[in-house]
């Protein structure tokens, strides 16, 4: 790989995001370094581009080869499978440590970090309180933060995946917190900030991405059914509440019903967000014309 102007490494790059990053980046002729855990995987998506570079990635790594990088975007992150009575050591902390050494020692100034909404003082989410405390070490050093709320379109993968095959299949559709807002971005939106300028190299806070207009999860769940895979569907109403209770008490117990809380907990805590991030006014064409009804 030659340094160019548009040198990218990514990390999670197996991930709904990274194969999306990877497929645009590529299409673009832009060079990318892949970092991940399956390379079998990605290869076989991605099969002799000369435009990517694979390689394998662990949490574990001190060093990660970011020679002729220009731009970073690190995107692994590790959910815990535990029940929370096991859990103990968050393992992204050690790892977002060893990421940031590594670019420190390349020199890349040009680092975006990619967190969650849930990433706040008062997240209830294991997974959004992991994301809240990598994101003090990516600001003592100054590099970018990006909060997101809801990504789709684009290649399938995931999560999103998952969510996309049981809207084909069903008509109706099991939902809490129906009324939380989720701040949805299209992957290609979020793609093209990436890929730019607009983003700040050195900022105090996070930076969140969101739309004009508040969009709530039914909202964007019948959106999702009705304009990508042509069904109109029904919602089926669970106990918010009640849910978040009872999957709290038996996950700290079984690792089964803590993987559900973590789902809860996550749009529970959606109703609560840290003030102190940085609002800008992107340019959401795909987004904005995704929930236009006109």
């Amino acid at each position: 790989m030659k340094k160019k102007k548009n040198n990218i490494a990514i990390t999670g790059a197996n991930s709904y995001i990274g194969t999306n990053l990877i497929n645009y980046f590529i299409s673009r002729k832009i060079y990318v370094r892949a970092f991940c855990r399956d390379t079998k995987t990605l290869f076989e998506s991605f099969p002799d581009n000369k435009y990517l570079e694979i390689r394998h990635y662990s949490f574990d790594d001190k060093l990660i080869d970011f020679s002729k990088i220009n731009k970073v975007i690190h995107l692994a992150h590790e959910r815990t499978n535990l029940s929370r009575k096991d859990f103990s050591v968050d393992s992204n902390i050690a790892a977002c440590k060893n990421i940031i050494n590594s670019a420190l020692k390349y020199k890349i100034k040009n680092f975006v970090y990619i967190s969650s909404l849930l990433a706040h003082a008062n997240t209830k989410s294991q997974y959004g309180k992991s994301k809240f405390n990598c994101e003090k070490f990516f600001l003592n050093n100054n590099f970018c933060i990006l909060r997101l709320g809801f990504v789709f379109g684009g290649i399938e993968k995931g999560l999103y995946k998952k969510l996309m095959t049981s809207f084909r299949s069903n008509s109706f559709f099991p939902i809490i917190f129906p009324n939380k807002i989720v701040s949805p971005i299209h992957v290609i939106d979020l793609l093209e900030i990436l890929i730019g300028d607009e983003i700040s190299k050195k900022t105090k806070s996070p930076i969140m991405i969101k739309m004009g207009k508040d969009i709530d999860l039914k909202t964007l769940f019948y959106h999702l059914a009705q304009k990508l895979c042509g069904k109109k569907i029904s919602f089926l109403y669970f106990p918010s509440s009640f849910l978040y209770f009872f999957t709290y008490f038996l996950g700290y117990y079984f690792k089964i019903f803590n993987l559900l809380f973590e789902r809860v907990a996550g749009l529970a805590s959606l109703e609560s967000r840290e003030q102190e991030v940085k609002e800008c006014n992107f340019i959401l064409k795909n987004t904005e014309k995704f929930f236009d009804n006109k």
